[in-house]
C-alpha cells in the first residue's frame, strides 16, 4: 500500500481476536483499491481475526468503497470471520440503504459496542 495512503486514510490496532481499521477522509475509487489490498495484506498474515472499519472519520464513500466491504467481507467469511462497521455516518448509512446493503453487515453504533459482540 502506498505510504501516502497508509498515512492519509487508514490506521491499525488490534485487540481482543479483532483487527480494528480506522479509516479517514474520502474513500474514492483510488483510496478503496489501496485499503483493500491492505486489508488483503493482513488477512494473509492474520487469519485469526475479525475485522472491524471504524468509519467515524470518513466523509465520503463511492461504489468502489462498497465493492471494497463486499470483498472484505466475502474474504472473511470463508475464514469463518466477520467484517462490522462501526461509527457510520448519515451519509453512510443512506448509502447502504440506497443500494440496500445496510442488512448486509453488521453494524455498530460505537467500536465498544462491536467488540462487546466478539
Amino acid at each position: 500500500m502506498p505510504e501516502d495512503i497508509m498515512d492519509d486514510t487508514i490506521k491499525i490496532k488490534k485487540t481482543r481476536g479483532v483487527i480494528i481499521i480506522y479509516l479517514s477522509g474520502r474513500l474514492d475509487l483510488n483510496s478503496s483499491h489501496f485499503i483493500e489490498m491492505g486489508i488483503k495484506d493482513i488477512l494473509k498474515d492474520d487469519k485469526s481475526s475479525h475485522i472491524l472499519l471504524n468509519l467515524a472519520n470518513v466523509d465520503f464513500i463511492v461504489s468502489s468503497t462498497l465493492h471494497m466491504f463486499m470483498t472484505i467481507k466475502n474474504e472473511l467469511k470463508k475464514m469463518n470471520k466477520n467484517l462490522m462497521l462501526c461509527n457510520i455516518n448519515e451519509q453512510i448509512e443512506n448509502v447502504l440503504k440506497v443500494v440496500d446493503l445496510i442488512n448486509t453487515f453488521e453494524i455498530y453504533s460505537t467500536e465498544e459496542e462491536a467488540l462487546a459482540v466478539i
